[in-house]
């Protein structure tokens, strides 16, 4: 390529994809910290797949959530899983799709 501004954006816009696309393909083994468990869950992860419920090595017990208002509120009914351990809380209905989401509002 003769042009190095040309060449310089298609390098950034490949590394800005290629961040969007390995941030979606870990989010389900993410904060995995047994890989033992990593491993009996997902094996070689070579495509996307869907997060296991409840997370085996969830942090979320660990923490605690309280929006100072409720138009600051971003986890909505995901606050319930805040502060609890994995699999001592039922999972609540949740819309599969953002657009289920919206409507929902």
């Amino acid at each position: 390529m003769d042009n190095p501004a040309l060449a310089l954006h298609f390098r950034l816009t490949g590394a800005l994809f290629g961040a969007f696309i390995a941030d979606a393909l870990a989010m389900p083994i993410h904060w995995y910290y047994d890989t033992a468990s990593l491993a009996r869950d997902y094996g070689w992860v070579k495509d996307f797949a869907k997060p296991r419920n409840p997370h085996p090595d969830s942090i979320l017990w660990r923490s605690t959530y309280h929006p100072h208002r409720p138009q600051a509120d971003i986890l909505h009914n995901q606050a319930a899983f805040w502060g609890q351990r994995s699999g001592q809380r039922e999972v609540p209905d949740m819309p599969s799709t953002l657009a289920e989401e919206a409507h929902a509002l």
